[in-house]
């Protein structure tokens, strides 16, 4: 860790040699010297106060500026899992900074990864190591050809605006903080070849997402509600790219007769107002009772009626 933040192994700053072999310590060297960073002593002490509005994080401290390069991956677009190998720090850990940040606005993310990656890597083609995207001035791609990508998992929802892309990819996180998500960058061209959905699915605006309320319940054929012990009731958050989870309706309901030799029939309820789904709950539960005991009322009897017996066998 030393190395990578430019500080010599007995704890003090590293030299000029040591700067130019690592580009870290070399970002570190640029910061210090434009006053965004307090420099450090031979000891490793802060030699001037924090600038203004730095008070939230101590940048003269060995943890502190870490923190600080680690942050300034995660705006560079460096994925979660290499900020966490670069920085030795434990799985997960980037995706809480991440979440930190998500109040900064894409303009603010931009013109900061434009002047850090100025400083890291200067005008050449290099880019950050494990970097899913291409910094800005660097990528050969025009920006109007680009496509922006939330991968959510396995799952990739293309944007036309980054800002859409991220914004989504945060809030991933922090509604589902066990699964990975990130922004990725494509050429438009290689999405229409290779994205699920291709050019059609590109979105130009925000997506939709909506805190889903669902109920459940089975009952017997005599009506009789079965105990299941899961819970009647719970809610999760979805995305209307999530099709099967996603509703924008306050309330509807249904009854279905489930497959099988138990024949029960399943009363189910969603929406995105809790009130309004606990009625149409009721009523979905009151067609269930009533569906179970009456299953050729609803078109629910068996193919195989039991046939009369013929008069010359009786």
């Amino acid at each position: 860790m030393a190395g990578l933040l430019g500080v010599g192994e007995g704890g003090g700053q590293g030299g000029p040699a040591g700067l130019c072999q690592n580009p870290f310590g070399q970002l570190r060297h640029r910061l210090e010297n434009e006053g965004c960073l307090p420099p450090l002593n031979m000891q490793g002490q802060a030699l001037t106060s924090l600038p203004q509005g730095a008070h939230e994080l101590d940048c003269g401290s060995l943890v502190g500026r870490a923190e600080v390069l680690g942050g300034l991956l995660l705006i560079l677009g460096v994925s979660d899992a290499v900020v966490d190998a670069i920085m030795g720090w434990e799985p997960g850990k980037s995706a809480r900074m991440r979440r930190r940040y998500q109040h900064l606005t894409s303009r603010v993310l931009k013109d900061t990864a434009d002047r850090v990656g100025g400083l890291l890597w200067g005008n050449g083609p290099m880019q950050a190591p494990g970097s899913a995207v291409h910094g800005a001035g660097r990528s050969p791609v025009p920006a109007e050809l680009m496509v922006y990508i939330a991968r959510l998992g396995e799952r990739r929802v293309s944007f036309r605006h980054r800002e859409h892309a991220a914004e989504v990819v945060m809030q991933w996180s922090e509604d589902w903080p066990d699964r990975t998500a990130e922004v990725e960058e494509w050429d438009c061209r290689h999405w229409e070849r290779e994205g699920p959905g291709g050019v059609r699915a590109i979105r130009n605006g925000m997506a939709e997402r909506a805190v889903v309320f669902h109920a459940r319940a089975l009952f017997l054929p005599s009506g009789e509600r079965e105990t299941t012990g899961l819970p009647d009731g719970w809610s999760v958050p979805a995305w209307d790219f999530e099709t099967d989870a996603y509703t924008d309706r306050p309330s509807a309901w249904r009854t279905v007769r489930l497959p099988g030799a138990g024949q029960e029939v399943e009363a189910s309820a969603r929406g995105t107002n809790t009130l309004a789904v606990e009625k149409a709950f009721a009523e979905a539960c009151a067609q269930a009772v009533d569906r179970a005991r009456n299953p050729g009322k609803y078109g629910d009897a068996d193919e195989w009626q039991p046939a009369r017996a013929s008069p010359s066998l009786m």
